[in-house]
């Protein structure tokens, strides 16, 4: 982010963090956390991610040797001799693996885990995973995204304006595919697919918004984070977020008009829903006397989700955002609700409201 605000002549203060999938949620809360302690009054929030061209880590025992080679005091002899213990096995590159950090388990397996543990079938990860294929696409097709900006290529020049993760998914070539680990349920129709992407949006306090003449389009909450146990929950966050959202700030999860919530697998968002809705899930885990909320799917991801339309970590969060309010403007409402879960067990979740001003 430095480098990038020096390249673009900016001379405001610029950092970047990380939190997994949940990454654009956790640089909204930090936003709102400068407005609110009047730290700052306009905060540009973002993500970015380049999945195409990952940076590929060597073997440990070559990282160490040129980590010792680094030694200024080291003659030219003792560096050759570091070097020469190197052996071929050691030259192999460490292949990236999408695993949880703590378990070493893939995010299929718990995506498997998770579907089993609330008895979701193949079949309704397929619908629902044609469901977001589907309504992407549509979504696409109708112009629903006019932020979407075009960009060119910095060699080639072309313009790329359109998404290229829609895919062309049929229900009978879904329920075709053969499972991502063996004996389970998650296929790679079922599951979202990584991307390169960025998304941006621009958050302001009262006193600014009148200062500079804006039309805010939405009012933000607070992002409520929660933490489930990697080893038995790991993608159970959007879950443990919205019930911090609904016990701890009263939020009636049951009335909001629209619901943006980010898709890891067919059978893990159908598996959010199903503990949200169960009363022994609710007692069990959060010590309610009831449900959390037994939500409206048709209110869920219409113009798509990360299963269709993909999942750029750093940027998802700020286009869940932007599904949210152009939804509201479209559909007329006034509540929404952004949630997502995210590597180590993590969830965020917030509330949009749409405000008289924008749309």
């Amino acid at each position: 982010w430095y480098q990038r605000r020096v390249r673009a002549g900016v001379v405001v203060p610029a950092h970047s963090l990380s939190m997994a999938c949940i990454s654009g949620q956790a640089a909204l809360a930090k936003g709102i956390e400068m407005i609110n302690s009047d730290y700052a009054e306009l905060v540009l929030v973002g993500g970015v991610e380049y999945l195409s061209d990952l940076p590929i880590m060597v073997n440990k025992k070559v990282r160490k040797t040129f980590l010792k080679m680094r030694n200024l005091e080291m003659s030219r002899k003792q560096k050759l001799s570091l070097l020469s213990k190197i052996r071929l096995r050691h030259v192999a590159p460490d292949v990236l693996n999408v695993v949880e950090f703590q378990t070493k388990e893939t995010f299929a397996y718990n995506g498997d885990k998770i579907a089993a543990k609330f008895g979701i079938s193949r079949w309704d990860q397929d619908e629902y995973g044609y469901r977001s294929h589907r309504l992407s696409k549509l979504a696409a097709a109708e112009g629903k995204f006019p932020f979407v900006c075009s960009v060119q290529h910095s060699k080639s020049n072309e313009t790329v304006s359109t998404d290229g993760t829609l895919r062309r998914w049929t229900r009978e070539k879904m329920s075709k595919r053969r499972p991502v680990m063996r004996g389970g349920t998650v296929t790679v129709a079922t599951a979202n697919q990584p991307c390169d992407g960025a998304a941006v949006c621009l958050i302001a306090s009262e006193r600014a918004a009148e200062r500079f003449n804006l039309s805010p389009r939405a009012e933000l909450s607070p992002v409520s984070f929660a933490a489930c146990s990697p080893r038995t929950d790991l993608l159970m966050g959007t879950t443990h977020s919205l019930a911090r959202l609904k016990i701890e700030n009263g939020v009636d999860l049951e009335k909001a008009d629209v619901l943006e919530f980010y898709e890891g697998f067919g059978g893990e968002i159908l598996s959010q829903l199903s503990a949200l809705s169960s009363s022994k899930y609710a007692e069990e885990v959060f010590n309610q006397d009831s449900c959390i909320a037994d939500l409206d799917i048709d209110k869920l991801n219409l113009w798509g989700g990360t299963i269709g339309l993909g999942h750029p970590f750093g940027a998802t969060g700020i286009r869940l955002l932007l599904h949210a309010v152009g939804r509201l403007e479209e559909e007329d409402g006034e509540l929404g609700i952004v949630a997502g879960c995210a590597g180590g067990g993590q969830g965020a979740a917030f509330t949009v409201t749409r405000t008289s001003s924008g749309g």
